[in-house]
């Protein structure tokens, strides 16, 4: 039996809106790293790298 539940749905939608603030949050972090004038990430692949391991925080899945 499925019920739909209107608590259910703004917690998902909460949770979902705070997923998407801290990737969001994570890759300016990222982008301040890159724009530094002594980042290390000078490739996409270690940008990339880089990136995956921002949003593993975030459950982020692509």
């Amino acid at each position: 039996m499925w019920v739909r539940s209107s608590q259910k749905t703004r917690t998902d939608a909460d949770i979902r809106q705070q997923r998407i603030e801290r990737g969001l949050h994570a890759l300016d972090a990222l982008n301040e790293r890159l724009a530094g004038p002594k980042s290390r990430l000078r490739d996409r692949a270690s940008v990339e790298v880089a990136a995956t391991a921002a949003l593993a925080g975030t459950a982020y899945t692509a």
